[in-house]
C-alpha cells in the first residue's frame, strides 16, 4: 500500500493541474478578503462569514477522485496495477490515502492564505483574542474533516460511474438532494431536522456559524461518513471487473 501511495503522490505532486488550481484558488481567497478592506469589517466578524462560505469548495473535491482513480478507471490503466498481483483492497485504500493527502496539502496551502490575507485586509476587533483564535482553528479542523468525508463519497461514486460527466452531477446530486428532501420533509417532524443537519451540504455551510460545541458532531459525522463510503468502496473494487 505504501508503494501504491509514494506512486500515486509521485505521478501527481508532478502534473501542473494540482498546482494552477491550488494558485486559481488562492487568487480567488485573496480577491474576496480584499473586499472587506474597504468597509473595514473587523476579522472576528468577516472570518466566520467566510469560512461558512468554503462549501463552494466542496464543488471541487471531485477533482481529486478524477485524480487518483477515475482517470486511471476511464483509460483503463488501473487494470495493469491489478495484473501485478496487489490486493485490490490495499489498491482501493492507497488511493483514498493519496487523494486524502493531496487534499490536505492544498486544504492548508489555502488556510495558510486565508488567515494571512484575512489578517492583511481586515483590522482586529476587541474580540480577536486568543479564545477566538482558538475556536476558529477549530472550526477549520472541522472543516477539513468534512471535506475528507466528501472525498470518500467522490472516490466511491467514481469507482462505480467512471465517467466524468456522470461523475460531476452525481456527486452534485448526492450533496443537494438529501439535504433538499429533508427539508421538505423537516414541517413533518424533528428527526427530518436533525437529519438535515447531520447533510454535508448544512454541516459545511453552518461550520462558520454555529457554536462551537457543535464542531464535535460535525467532525464525528464526517468520520462516519468517509468510514463508510471508504468500506463501501473497498467492497465494490473488490467484486468489480475492471476492463
Amino acid at each position: 500500500m505504501f508503494n501504491i501511495v509514494k506512486a500515486e503522490l509521485y505521478k501527481n505532486t508532478r502534473r501542473p493541474y494540482l498546482y494552477i488550481l491550488t494558485a486559481v484558488c488562492a487568487a480567488v481567497i485573496t480577491l474576496l478578503n480584499s473586499t472587506f478592506y474597504f468597509n473595514h469589517t473587523q476579522r472576528e466578524t468577516a472570518m466566520p462569514s467566510m469560512l461558512s462560505l468554503s462549501y463552494v469548495g466542496l464543488f471541487f473535491i471531485v477533482l481529486f477522485a478524477d485524480l487518483v482513480l477515475a482517470e486511471e478507471l476511464r483509460l483503463g490503466t488501473l487494470k495493469n496495477t491489478v495484473s501485478f498481483g496487489a490486493a485490490r483492497g490495499s489498491i482501493y485504500v492507497g488511493r483514498l490515502i493519496s487523494a486524502s493527502i493531496l487534499y490536505t496539502a492544498y486544504f492548508i496551502i489555502l488556510s495558510f492564505v486565508f488567515w494571512g490575507t484575512s489578517c492583511l485586509f481586515m483590522p482586529a476587533g476587541p474580540g480577536y483574542d486568543g479564545q477566538f483564535i482558538a475556536n476558529f482553528l477549530l472550526r477549520m479542523v472541522a472543516t477539513w474533516t468534512t471535506r475528507l468525508g466528501a472525498l470518500s463519497l467522490a472516490l466511491f461514486l467514481a469507482l462505480i460511474l467512471k465517467r466524468n460527466a456522470t461523475l460531476i452531477f452525481a456527486f452534485f446530486g448526492a450533496m443537494l438532494l438529501p439535504a433538499g428532501l429533508l427539508l421538505y420533509l423537516s414541517p413533518q417532524g424533528q428527526i427530518f431536522s436533525q437529519l438535515l443537519s447531520m447533510t454535508l451540504i448544512v454541516q459545511s455551510t453552518m461550520v462558520g456559524r454555529t457554536a462551537i460545541e457543535n464542531m464535535g458532531v460535525i467532525m464525528l459525522t464526517s468520520a462516519v461518513r468517509f468510514a463508510v463510503f471508504a468500506i463501501a468502496g473497498m467492497l465494490v473494487f473488490r467484486r468489480q471487473e475492471i476492463n
